[in-house]
Formats: structure tokens, C-alpha cells, sequence
């Protein structure tokens, strides 16, 4: 080991290199889940302001009061899907704060199929798919895809702003929110969703190679499943048990055994928005304990399983 790593593995530069103090932060989906968990992790690690943007107030003022810091966590009501209030929430920050070092683009929403998809033959499959409605699957690409696109777009004179004046020594970022689904072989018949996050990862791929020049960074964090609002109904059929603690979840489902914990989501934001990932762009970092790497690429559809009972779309199968 050379003179520098060691002395780079000191207690007192480690600190710095993992923590974000004066970071200013935007984050939409702010109030709960992953946006949420996030929020609080950025103030805990020392970041000077957070912005959380979300469409229902007492969501994100639950965020505000559950933290430690609330005088440092700034609630805006936004709607993604609106260039307009998108600009107004970023006209606020800008008079408030005049610059944000990360933007993440958190807001999404989920898919829910009225029915398990009959597979036993092209026509049942046909019938099924022919029932889809395309109104909602314009919705959900419209927040899921555009929504966060747009997000980008409009705060990006702001990540430029943070470059300049380099209140903290890593590059602005832009970090985006996507799933394994949109990177999988496997359907449990959500579709929409999974097509929306495969086109984020598209977008981000671009938006990294054109932003390149000016040293704003994109990044994709690709999540597996965490306790929030989209899963926790699915869970509590799922699971008689805490879902982070190994052995909760099959480990054909999950190798690892479990869900991933807020610890997990909690470690990997931090080091994104720190020094430590700072040399880091154009990447898609996936916490999933496992699920993409079963072979091949979780393509058969494994539901968790708990004492016989299969859990497909949320609708309990027990004819397994």
C-alpha cells in the first residue's frame, strides 16, 4: 500500500470522502419511499439544504417533520407531468438558494394489471393483452419517462450554477430512479411500467453523453424491491415477517432472501451524492440483492413464496 492510500484510509478523510456536507439537494417524490429516505440521508450526512417536491402536501410535511434537520428540508407542491410547475418549483429554489448540486428524479408511479395474464395459449394471452387500457399506460409513461426527463431539463441551469460555485468538490448530478422491470426478460403483466424505466435508461444514457461537456453528471439508479407505497401491499401478503431479514423472501425470487433494506438504499445514495462517487457518470447502479444476475436475467417469473402461496399481481393463487 503507498504512503497516499494509507493515509487516504484515515478515519478523518473517510468522513469527508462519504459525507455531503454543503450539498444542496432537489428531490422529487420527496415524501415517501425511496425520495424520502433519501431526503433524511442527505441532512444526516450533512447536506446544507434539501428540496422535496411532491404532489401531496401532507406527505412531504410528514417527510419534514420526521427529521432530525426539518429546518433544513423544503417542501414544494409539483406535478412532473407540468412544465409549469416544474419552472415554478424551480424558480423557488433558484430565489431561495440559487443553485442545487444533485437533482433526483424519484417521481414515479406504479402499475397495477386488473387480472393475472391466462398464458396457457396465444389466444388467451391476445385476450388479455387486448384489454389493456392505453389511457393509463400514457400516464404512466407520461410520469414515469417524460415526467423525469422534464425534471431534468428544468433544473438544469441550476446544476450548472452548482458547478460554478463548488460549494462541494464533486460534479453536479442528475440521479434518476428506474427498476429491474425495465431491464428483465420476465412480466408479471406490467408492461407500461416496465417500458417506462427501459426508456429512462435510454434518457439517461443520452442526457449523460450530451451533458458530458459541461461536467453535469447522469446517473441511473436501478432499484429491486424496497418497502414503499407501490410494494408494501404486496409485501404485507407476502410476508409474515420484517422482509429485510434474510429468509423472509424465497431465494428464487431473490437470492439474497430478502427485500432491500433502508439501510442498503440509504448507503448507496450516499456514496452517489458524495465525493466517493464523484468520478462516476453515465452508470446504472443496481441494488436488487441479486434478482438480475439469476440466470437468464430473471426471465421465468418467480413470485414470492410464503407457506404456499403464490403472490402474482398483488392476487393471492393458491393453487400452488
Amino acid at each position: 500500500m503507498t504512503k497516499y492510500e494509507d493515509e487516504s484510509l484515515k478515519d478523518e478523510l473517510l468522513r469527508p470522502l462519504f459525507g455531503v456536507q454543503g450539498l444542496v439537494a432537489v428531490i422529487t417524490g420527496g415524501g415517501t419511499g425511496i425520495g424520502k429516505m433519501a431526503a433524511h440521508a442527505l441532512l444526516a450526512g450533512g447536506a446544507k439544504a434539501v428540496y422535496i417536491l411532491g404532489r401531496r402536501a401532507e406527505a412531504l410535511q410528514a417527510c419534514r417533520d420526521s427529521s432530525p434537520r426539518s429546518e433544513a428540508i423544503f417542501p414544494i407542491i409539483c406535478d412532473v407531468t407540468s412544465k409549469k410547475s416544474l419552472q415554478d418549483a424551480c424558480d423557488q429554489v433558484k430565489r431561495e438558494i440559487g443553485y442545487c448540486d444533485l437533482l433526483f428524479a424519484n417521481a414515479g408511479v406504479p402499475e397495477i394489471p386488473s387480472k393475472i395474464l391466462d398464458r396457457s395459449s396465444v389466444k388467451t394471452i391476445q385476450e388479455g393483452l387486448s384489454g389493456l387500457e392505453m389511457d393509463s399506460y400514457e400516464q404512466i409513461y407520461r410520469i414515469n419517462t417524460l415526467g423525469a426527463f422534464q425534471t431534468a431539463v428544468s433544473f438544469l441551469q441550476l446544476l450548472e450554477e452548482g458547478n460554478k460555485r463548488a460549494e462541494v468538490p464533486q460534479k453536479s448530478q442528475i440521479l434518476l430512479t428506474s427498476s429491474v422491470t425495465g431491464k428483465t426478460s420476465a412480466s408479471y403483466g406490467t408492461f407500461g411500467y416496465a417500458a417506462s424505466k427501459a426508456a429512462l435508461n435510454v434518457l439517461a444514457n443520452q442526457l449523460a453523453g450530451i451533458l458530458l461537456p459541461h461536467k453535469i453528471r447522469v446517473n441511473v439508479l436501478v432499484a429491486g424491491i424496497y418497502s414503499s407505497e407501490m410494494t408494501d401491499g404486496m409485501l404485507k401478503m407476502t410476508c409474515k415477517s420484517d422482509p429485510t431479514v434474510e429468509g423472509a423472501l424465497d431465494s428464487s425470487c431473490i437470492p439474497l432472501e430478502r427485500i432491500g433494506s433502508p439501510e442498503d438504499m440509504i448507503g448507496l445514495i450516499l456514496f452517489l451524492a458524495s465525493k466517493a462517487g464523484g468520478y462516476i457518470s453515465g452508470a446504472e447502479l443496481v441494488t436488487d440483492g441479486g434478482m438480475l444476475s439469476m440466470p437468464p436475467s430473471w426471465a421465468t417469473p418467480t413470485p414470492p413464496v410464503h407457506r404456499g402461496v403464490r403472490i402474482l399481481n398483488g392476487i393471492e393463487d393458491n393453487h400452488l
